[in-house]
């Protein structure tokens, strides 16, 4: 692939000439069509074949090396994709300017940040930069900036949020819409009483099921475990079958659910754990910047960290609390 940074793994299969695909579904697509869908660098990193770079590669003072090798070899796959010098790379993450990368960059970014012992044998060490590998050179520039690990990580969630908001907001309105629905449905109702009589029935006898009043509503796609005798039917079929010869009426239960069926598709536990998650990562965040002192030595022209994050701090800290909002309503009227 054009850009690639590593030697990685191919697909084995048969290719078609260029004229083998006109009038075929071939000749409809375009390359363009997948532009940001794709995370090359994730892709680079999980098929790589290791050894020697595509690129020609750097003569490294290996006995001055600080990183490990496949520590070295990722951030290596990750320079080639950010596609900028490592000034510029350092400048953006100070100003905390998003803008400059993708959110996989920063996640990866974030994973191989300088840690202490590196950071620490940098500021110790005396030899020539220019003979250390690439990939130390850059990690060497990352650890001069300030919380540069929670820069990026903060930079990767902010890019992360938005769309999650809008992808959780949506889902909580439709259970709780559905909720709704199912309390108001008369057919709904009508249905439940049927299944309510024939389970009576057919507890009678047990006293720790017969004579129920009510039931939960999870167990409904266990009807169809309850086998007829001869194991051709199940009890889910008896009640379609009750409907559709002594209330008709209640066949049209669907029009009055219109958002069942989206409801249906999202996990409440699921959705509650991702709201959780957001506060938590909000939270934990607020307190990096609370607590950020930039140093002497850095131009705070340059250093946006707190300023950068303050404004989008409160900003998500409003609408998760509209998502716990939502959250809270849709268990009221569960």
């Amino acid at each position: 692939a054009s850009g690639r940074q590593a030697r990685i793994k191919q697909v084995n299969w048969e290719k078609l000439a260029p004229a083998n695909v006109e009038d075929t579904v071939w000749a409809q697509m375009s390359s363009s069509d997948l532009e940001g869908t794709i995370e090359f660098l994730e892709l680079e990193q999980q098929f790589s074949l290791g050894g020697k770079s595509a690129q020609k590669k750097e003569k490294a003072d290996t006995n001055r090396q600080v990183l490990d090798s496949k520590k070295s070899y990722n951030i290596s796959i990750l320079i080639g994709h950010l596609r900028m010098s490592f000034e510029e790379i350092r400048d953006a993450v100070l100003a905390m300017d998003d803008c400059l990368f993708s959110e996989q960059h920063l996640k990866q970014m974030e994973m191989y940040a300088p840690e202490m012992g590196e950071i620490l044998a940098y500021k110790r060490f005396t030899g020539d930069v220019d003979k250390l590998s690439k990939a130390d050179r850059f990690s060497m520039l990352m650890s001069t900036v300030p919380a540069y690990k929670e820069r990026v990580g903060a930079m990767a969630f902010r890019i992360h949020f938005s769309e999650k908001v809008e992808e959780i907001k949506p889902d909580l309105e439709n259970i709780i819409a559905a909720s709704v629905e199912l309390q108001k449905s008369a057919q709904f109702k009508r249905l439940l009483q049927i299944i309510l009589s024939v389970g009576n029935y057919m507890n009678a006898g047990n006293v720790r099921t017969q004579g129920a009043v009510g039931f939960k509503v999870g167990i409904l796609p266990n009807l169809k475990s309850t086998k007829t005798s001869d194991n051709k039917s199940t009890l889910l079929h008896f009640v379609v079958r009750t409907v559709q010869a002594n209330c008709p009426k209640v066949l049209r239960v669907k029009e009055e659910l219109p958002h069942a069926a989206l409801a249906a598709k999202v996990s409440s536990q699921t959705l509650g754990d991702e709201v959780r998650e957001l506060q938590e990562s909000i939270k934990s965040i607020s307190s990096q910047v609370e607590n950020y002192r930039p140093p002497d030595d850095i131009n705070p022209e340059k250093d946006r960290f707190r300023e950068s994050m303050a404004g989008f701090l409160s900003d998500a800290t409003t609408k998760t609390e509209a998502l716990s909002a939502l959250q809270a309503r849709r268990s009221e009227e569960r």
